[in-house]
């Protein structure tokens, strides 16, 4: 899974579990993860719900939000 779909999910279930308006908008999340399927179909991320090895040290991802 990108960072960015990590960090809204991790933003949703800490901060926003508390406080409503700190959770990513609508808009964040149709941005998020149409962005994250167009990555899945040019195979950039593994879609295995389990994959059968760790990723590789060199793998660094995006680090963009």
């Amino acid at each position: 899974m990108p960072h960015r779909l990590k960090s809204q999910f991790i933003q949703t279930f800490t901060e926003g579990a508390i406080n409503p308006s700190k959770r990513p908008s609508l808009q964040d999340w149709n941005f998020a993860l149409n962005l994250y399927r167009e990555e899945i179909k040019k195979g950039w991320h593994e879609t295995a719900m389990r994959p059968d090895k760790p990723k590789d040290k060199a793998y660094r991802g995006a680090q963009s939000v």
